[in-house]
């Protein structure tokens, strides 16, 4: 393993990543004082003014990690430090690399303290974490944003399968709607994904096949759940990361 941030290790096989590799990574975003001062460092000037304005420490602290893990990691994929990294931003807010190698895509996500980030190269990519310990009104928000046939099989479920179920559904949503990088103009109601078992997209309305994307699905820590989206077919290799 490659050392980068205090306890920060890359496991030897997801130090390269090929074409035909997706690598996920997943872990806190609570560091202590050394770790969080060297991913602050690397920061750039707005990503600095970024974390300057949120109103708690934590939530400030979160950011500076998730941001301070992606340049690290981004490093060992575009062979640069991670203070060299510039971004430039799409229309709806996704970022991208304005330098490195042609065609290394990237996202992040983070929930309740537990980060994850995502890379790919020449692939449209989303991934999605969330805290399923979060209380959250199934019913409403599943009638509202699911798909009927998503909302149907939710709904057949017990009350105490229930909560799960509909965060396994809500991060590949979201991972697809990421992927595609449209933001909320992108209707959830446009697409069905599996609620149930393996990770799947199964119809879109419009120009995109599903067949010709992947999901998969993934656990960063317990009482957490993640997917990851992308186009075409690759290998997804999925890590956790511990930072000292």
């Amino acid at each position: 393993m490659k050392p980068l941030l205090p306890g920060l290790l890359v496991p030897e096989h997801m130090l390269d990543l090929t074409p035909d590799s997706v690598y996920v990574f997943s872990g806190s975003l609570d560091l202590g004082n050394q770790a969080l001062a060297v991913c602050e460092s690397v920061l750039s000037d707005d990503e600095r003014a970024r974390a300057d304005r949120f109103k708690f420490e934590k939530d400030r602290n979160h950011f500076v990690a998730a941001r301070g893990i992606l340049r690290h990691l981004l490093g060992v994929y575009s062979h640069l430090l991670p203070n060299e990294l510039q971004f430039v931003y799409a229309e709806k807010g996704k970022p991208e690399l304005a330098n490195g190698p042609h065609g290394l895509r990237f996202n992040v996500s983070h929930s309740h303290g537990i980060g994850a980030w995502a890379f790919v190269f020449h692939r449209r990519i989303g991934v999605d974490v969330e805290w399923t310990g979060r209380r959250v009104d199934v019913d409403s928000i599943g009638k509202r944003f699911f798909s009927k046939r998503e909302w149907a099989t939710l709904s057949d479920l017990s009350e105490n399968e229930r909560p799960h179920s509909f965060f396994l559904c809500w991060t590949r949503k979201e991972a697809f709607v990421k992927a595609l990088g449209d933001g909320i103009s992108f209707s959830l109601q446009a697409f069905d994904v599996s609620v149930l078992g393996e990770a799947e997209l199964t119809r879109v309305e419009g120009e995109e096949d599903p067949l010709g994307w992947t999901m998969h699905a993934f656990e960063p820590v317990e009482t957490y759940v993640g997917a990851v989206a992308f186009d075409g077919k690759a290998e997804v290799l999925h890590h956790v990361i511990s930072i000292s």
